[in-house]
């Protein structure tokens, strides 16, 4: 009788062993998975931000384009005249300004090259909104990223115990006096 308590004893610890490994396991690939996401979100939301540039890059070589063709008809007066040569002079540097914040964001050379050469081939209002339009959707869509990685990071925040002191209460603890607190979606503990 006491050898059959050993063996199912054995049995138990067996399998009690191979439980806690399998557990620990599945936390180890639930761990590696969350980074992996986290990893995949930060490359999307850095393209992105990337694209926004581009298409930013792309609609200011566009109106420059446009102001540099209406700055070289015949103008009215001399001082019409002028204005439209300073005025395209502006949305020339600005052009610039904006292919080079495009390329610090991370755009290849060719690809900012590209939108901005498609984007001076503007001919009509309709092309300029459509590059506008688009334009203002790669912004949205590039915010809505950052906020989302933001919110994410908020959510999985570490746990860390707080001590209350006399007096002092911080909007942002997530542990009081023992008690596990959850932030809500609109920041109420």
């Amino acid at each position: 009788m006491p050898q059959a308590l050993r063996s199912r004893s054995a049995i138990s610890a067996h399998q009690v062993h191979h439980s806690v490994h399998h557990t620990v396991h599945t936390i180890g690939k639930w761990f590696q998975h969350w980074d992996s996401s986290t990893r995949v979100d930060k490359a999307r939301a850095e393209r992105a931000r990337v694209h926004a540039a581009v298409s930013v890059a792309s609609v200011a070589a566009a109106v420059a384009a446009v102001v540099a063709a209406g700055a070289a008809g015949p103008g009215a007066d001399v001082e019409g005249a002028r204005m439209e040569t300073a005025l395209a002079s502006a949305t020339q540097l600005l052009a610039s300004h904006c292919v080079e914040i495009a390329e610090l964001a991370g755009a290849d050379h060719d690809q900012v090259a590209s939108a901005v050469e498609a984007a001076v081939d503007v001919r009509s209002p309709g092309d300029l909104l459509t590059l506008t339009a688009a334009a203002a959707t790669a912004l949205r869509g590039a915010t809505a990223m950052r906020h989302r990685a933001q919110r994410e990071a908020r959510s999985r925040a570490a746990v860390a115990p707080y001590e209350t002191k006399a007096g002092s209460h911080r909007a942002d603890v997530w542990c009081k006096e023992g008690a596990l607190l959850k932030r809500s979606r609109k920041g109420a503990l």
